[in-house]
């Protein structure tokens, strides 16, 4: 009888040491650092440091808990937070959901996938593949991760682990592999216990830096340009301070670094246009014969 019942005991334990332990995506305290490179024929090579976390200002739609998404942008301080766009997750049976205000949720991440199973990313592009899975260490527990492709033959364009999301960009897996010529790659992860992820490639949390092309030079602070107004409705003017610049070119970028508007100007002040833009937080680039400008700006 104690030979049976030690036997139980010890099938028990082993099942407990071998069962899946699921690692939430969202939660309180966790920070995410993501990476975008822009590099443009006709501007130089920007490098910016986008900061998220998730907000305990939850809503309730339709009888499901959602958590605001938000995020801060080249800023090392991380002192200035500002919500993205209406952006609310939940999570559910290992899998992440989006809503952007009151529309219906979409898939995000599916951490239950398994090798051989498909992913919906858009009409565009179809289903991308499981190619194979494995497991990473994370502060000392193997958290599951995947690896995916856009064809079953094709490189890997995605990789997830599960507890952190993609290592490319954390809050628009797959399809940023598809939108624009910008590298976008995740530095690091961090809760209130350790540093969940830091990308190798990389000696820290933040990356901010513009390589100018041959014969652009950098400017100061002294040469700038305003917004009148700031916020945005539909129409503002751009004003350069420097008189003497007879052309340049616009570049309107959202919060995650995607080149959203691109115009030549030969008129100083320039009329923008938000035309279609959706509101939220933007940064506009104004590229010179011989200088870089950057300021923030939101449209309402």
């Amino acid at each position: 009888m104690k030979k049976h019942v030690i036997v139980f005991i010890c099938i028990l334990f082993s099942g407990s040491i071998l069962a899946q332990t699921n690692f939430p995506f969202i939660g309180l305290g966790k920070i995410w650092s993501d990476l975008t490179h822009f590099d443009n024929t006709v501007s130089p090579e920007i490098f910016t440091t986008t900061y998220y976390k998730f907000g305990n200002d939850t809503i309730n739609l339709q009888g499901k808990l959602y958590y605001p998404l938000y995020l801060c942008y080249n800023d090392s301080t991380m002192t200035n937070w500002v919500q993205q766009q209406q952006s609310y997750y939940r999570e559910d049976s290992n899998k992440v959901y989006v809503s952007y205000g009151m529309e219906e949720d979409h898939l995000v991440y599916d951490f239950n996938l398994e090798q051989g199973d498909s992913v919906w990313i858009d009409p565009a592009y179809g289903y991308a593949h499981v190619a194979r899975t494995d497991s990473a260490l994370v502060c000392g527990a193997y958290h599951k991760k995947i690896y995916l492709t856009y064809n079953p033959w094709n490189d890997t364009i995605d990789t997830w682990i599960e507890g952190i999301g993609s290592l490319y960009s954390t809050f628009n897996p797959l399809s940023y592999h598809f939108l624009t010529d910008n590298t976008f790659q995740l530095l690091c992860v961090s809760d209130s216990i350790c540093q969940l992820y830091q990308n190798p490639s990389y000696s820290g949390c933040f990356v901010s830096d513009t390589i100018p092309q041959a014969g652009m030079e950098i400017f100061g602070i002294n040469h700038s340009f305003e917004i009148s107004p700031n916020p945005i409705h539909q129409t503002c003017l751009v004003t350069l301070k420097e008189p003497n610049i007879p052309d340049f070119t616009v570049f309107l970028l959202n919060a995650r670094g995607d080149v959203v508007f691109t115009e030549y100007s030969k008129t100083n002040p320039y009329l923008f246009n938000r035309k279609d833009l959706s509101s939220g937080l933007y940064f506009m680039v104004l590229v010179c014969k011989n200088m870089v400008l950057r300021k923030k700006v939101i449209i309402d």
